[in-house]
């Protein structure tokens, strides 16, 4: 899923939910104008002039996941971006998530326990937030949610792909069990539950 980072991932919902005239955009609040910058290209959100909508933010989530793409096998075993999911039965088994989930599980509020390492919670979670997150402007979700000023803009927009990830791309229910984890105990230890955990993982698969 190289390129669907959190960061990668706004600069796609950006570009791919910004309106025909130019001039607005559902993840951004109502008069939001900013300029973010991934990968030195910048992308611009000029005057907004209608409220963020979490449907429509979502809407633009989903256009960035490239969900038809074909993975070479049968589409029920595909998730998204050409990428195989797995087999079916799969889709029975608890999933853990972690990253940039976590983090703004934590920033919403999902997560209550702040010294928790794992959080058991639901897809339909991430929804509930971004509906109440989206429409607000930035100073009012800093200020809400104690968040850095630098994120605030894109709070909306982050917990809206949260949720289209889980439940459009990996088509998980509303209501499906979602383990979020920050680390992971292995030998008396904690572990990071970060991408250079995963990317080892898959590196020693391939042996």
């Amino acid at each position: 899923y190289l390129g669907f980072g959190l960061m990668a991932a706004r600069a796609r919902v950006i570009e791919l939910g910004r309106a025909a005239t130019g001039k607005g955009h559902p993840c951004f609040a109502k008069g939001t104008s900013l300029k973010y910058t991934y990968a030195d290209k910048e992308y611009p959100v000029d005057e907004v002039v209608e409220a963020g909508d979490f449907k429509g933010c979502a809407a633009a989530a989903f256009k960035a996941l490239d969900h038809d793409k074909d993975c070479g096998a049968d589409k029920a075993a595909c998730s998204f971006s050409g990428v195989w999911r797995g087999k079916p039965a799969s889709m029975q088994r608890v999933y853990y998530v972690s990253s940039y989930f976590w983090d703004r599980a934590l920033d919403s509020g999902i997560i209550t326990d702040k010294s928790a390492i794992e959080f058991k919670t639901t897809p339909g979670e991430f929804a509930k937030r971004a509906t109440a997150v989206c429409g607000k402007d930035a100073a009012e979700v800093a200020k809400q949610y104690s968040l850095q000023e630098a994120h605030a803009p894109y709070f909306c927009l982050d917990l809206s792909f949260c949720h289209t990830v889980l439940t459009q791309g990996f088509d998980l229910a509303e209501g499906s069990p979602l383990n979020l984890v920050k680390q992971v105990r292995y030998n008396g230890q904690t572990i990071e539950a970060a991408w250079p955990l995963g990317a080892a993982i898959d590196e020693l698969s391939a042996l």
